[in-house]
């Protein structure tokens, strides 16, 4: 949400959206370091709830931001020159009668998932999100790892780790300098890769043998930078692929995804590194034999470092997926790259990408277009959407798939049906992530219970 009111505000603006975008998550990623920096040193000195008390603590302080900004956003917005919310609007002297009033307010509101369905590049967008959940499920269990695969002591296991999040503190606004700066869609892509490679090398850092490595800290360092592009990268590439008036949508669906993936891996991950499956040790005979009994075989429970190695294998294959995912999407968004921007969905419907000179200034979100929308909002009879030519109608079967001529997103009805399987793969997924979640609980408290 904040990367959407950071989109909204600045975009209409001459500054460069990457760098406002880049401070506005320095503060975030600045409390996640600070966080892990602090939070041992709390439980140790004052108690195991000390950490919980803080947190519920700053949880109410932002609650009160975000209320003092509800009621400020009307001021915020009319000085930003940012559209307003239909309840905000002032009236128009147009008449207008009670039913149509009703319409106009509510037709606003109203969310359609069958029409979110056919936004087929959302979903481009979003369904490679449970491959991001890696870069949410590491930084958990990186301190348990790092002690386990190195032999830090929890202190220095879980100071190192805190390093993961002050990569994006010093990057972010990096990041959002090269975007603005060299303003060319393929930079966003590249840089997307590069912190796909270098989540990668972290992955394989852990994975060589401690005796070799030494130390957590390049490997570390190696993750923090990966982490300090990809957020970022995320709320950038959103607008490219999806309408501006859909961007929201993109960036919700791609982090309800993106949970659900975090959920599963976060999980299984503990399952699997989850020191009662090692904690028993072979027992020894009381009676020692020069014949080998059972009970003096090797245990074919795994070790700690053959389970951390697992896990390290596993994220190591999604980040290969989610490189190919980039690259794909890049190739996706080149081939439904349209200089005037229409996207046609159904029927005669085509909603305006607003993509401008993609090229040079897709940034630079042409503040006349924004203009021009709100002069025509005071009339509801005023058209929301430029109409498309009669050539560019869906369904026709002289509209090829992506580059139209005069520079349109095609979308065909294959495409549409793609999008909606996407859709419903994505809601199953939510689903099972909370069926997942809850019967791994259950089994949980049921273990406990029978142990005690």
């Amino acid at each position: 949400m904040s990367s959407r009111i950071l989109y909204l505000y600045d975009s209409s603006q001459t500054t460069g959206l990457g760098v406002s975008l880049g401070f506005g998550l320095v503060a975030g990623k600045g409390a996640s370091f600070v966080a892990a920096l602090t939070s041992y040193p709390l439980a140790q000195n004052h108690g195991p709830l000390a950490p919980f008390f803080v947190a519920t603590m700053l949880a109410i302080f932002s609650f009160s931001i975000n209320m003092l900004y509800l009621h400020a956003s009307r001021w915020l917005a009319s000085g930003s020159g940012v559209e307003p919310e239909v309840n905000e609007a002032p009236f128009s002297s147009t008449p207008i009668t009670e039913r149509g009033a009703l319409e106009h307010v509510t037709g606003k509101k109203r969310v359609i998932l069958n029409d979110i369905a056919k936004l087929v590049f959302t979903y481009d967008c979003a369904f490679p999100s449970p491959l991001w959940s890696r870069l949410e499920t590491f930084p958990h269990i990186a301190a348990n790892i790092i002690q386990l695969r190195y032999g830090y002591s929890e202190s220095d296991a879980g100071k190192t780790a805190s390093l993961l999040h002050a990569g994006g503190i010093v990057l972010f606004p990096i990041c959002g300098f090269l975007v603005d700066r060299f303003r060319r869609d393929a930079i966003m892509y590249k840089l997307s890769m590069l912190a796909s490679v270098l989540t990668f090398s972290c992955y394989i850092w852990f994975l060589l043998p401690p005796t070799w490595t030494k130390s957590a800290l390049p490997g570390v360092l190696f993750f923090g930078a990966g982490l300090g592009f990809a957020p970022l990268l995320l709320v950038l590439i959103a607008p490219l692929v999806v309408p501006s008036a859909y961007v929201a949508t993109a960036i919700g669906a791609h982090k309800s995804l993106e949970s659900a993936g975090a959920t599963i891996s976060l999980t299984l991950a503990g399952i699997i590194l989850d020191e009662k499956i090692f904690k028993h040790p072979p027992k020894k005979p009381l009676d020692p034999s020069p014949i080998p009994s059972l009970r003096e075989l090797p245990s074919t429970k795994p070790s700690p470092q053959s389970a951390i190695e697992r896990v390290l294998f596993v994220f190591a294959f999604l980040n290969l997926l989610h490189l190919v995912c980039i690259w794909f999407l890049w190739k996706l968004e080149i081939s439904k790259r349209a200089p005037n921007g229409y996207q046609i969905l159904s029927g005669d419907t085509a909603l305006p990408y607003e993509s401008g000179e993609r090229e040079e200034n897709h940034l630079d979100r042409d503040a006349e277009h924004r203009h021009h929308h709100r002069i025509s909002n005071e009339s509801i009879d005023a058209p929301l959407s430029h109409d498309p030519p009669a050539d560019l109608i869906a369904g026709t079967s002289s509209i090829p798939t992506g580059l139209h001529g005069d520079g349109r997103f095609v979308v065909t009805e294959a495409e549409i049906a793609r999008g909606r399987i996407l859709f419903r793969i994505s809601i199953a997924l939510i689903v099972a992530t909370w069926m997942f979640y809850s019967i791994t609980l259950l089994m949980d408290l049921v273990e406990r219970h029978g142990d005690d």
